[in-house]
Parts: structure tokens; C-alpha cells; sequence
């Protein structure tokens, strides 16, 4: 939907992009080709700025422009196609920051491809 291309909007999305689209789907960026990125019109990355809980005022451990890795405590499976992954976040004193109803891209690189895929946290 719309929030997964404004959120790389102005940036490289090659990645993003080839992660969840088709073979075919990817042939057929030639037809819509604009021209490349002046990337000496970029302002200067000022790093990633630790955002803050408004109710809560704790650290949030996402942030829609950034990937953030987290590492797997847990997988439980509950049938031969699904299965429960439970990430730790940053620090205990971190919340998930993900507003209710909406969903988390996981990414990894599986057989030498980016694969990227939508998910809701329970």
C-alpha cells in the first residue's frame, strides 16, 4: 500500500522492491524507467534520531525510514506452515513503537536473494 512506498520515498528501494515482487514484475521497470537519483542533490544522512514514547516515554524500538535488526529468542511452531517468532527489542526498556492494525517487514537474504515479507505482531 501506500505507507510501503512513501517510506522509501526520495531513497534507493531496489532492495525493497526485488524482495517482493515477481521476476516479471521486475522486467517491467524497464517500461516505466525515469532516469537515476542525483545523488549529489541528497542532504547529509544526520544518522538515525532515538524516538520516544509519547505515552509512555520510552525508547521505540522501530522507526518506519530505518531497517533495525533484532534477534530471534524464540520460534514456536504451531503447524507445518506457521509458526510464532518472538524478536527481543533493544533493551528492556524499549516498546515495539507499531500502531495497532499495522504491519512489520521482515527481511533476509534467503539462497543469495533479499526476501522480504509483511507481517502482523500478536
Amino acid at each position: 500500500g501506500a505507507d510501503s512506498i512513501l517510506i522509501n520515498a526520495g531513497e534507493d528501494s531496489t532492495e525493497d522492491f526485488v524482495a517482493i515482487h515477481s521476476t516479471k514484475a521486475t522486467k517491467m521497470l524497464e517500461k516505466f524507467y525515469v532516469g537515476d537519483l542525483d545523488e549529489s542533490s541528497l542532504e547529509e544522512d544526520a544518522g538515525i534520531e532515538e524516538r520516544i514514547c509519547e505515552k509512555t516515554g520510552r525508547k521505540v524500538a522501530l522507526d518506519p525510514k530505518y531497517k533495525q535488526a533484532f534477534v530471534l529468542q524464540k520460534k514456536t511452531v504451531l503447524s507445518r506452515d506457521s509458526f510464532e517468532l518472538d524478536f527481543a527489542l533493544q533493551s528492556p526498556e524499549h516498546v515495539l513503537g507499531l500502531p495497532t492494525g499495522k504491519h512489520i517487514f521482515l527481511s533476509g537474504e534467503v539462497k543469495g536473494e533479499m526476501v522480504m515479507r509483511r507481517y502482523t505482531p500478536i
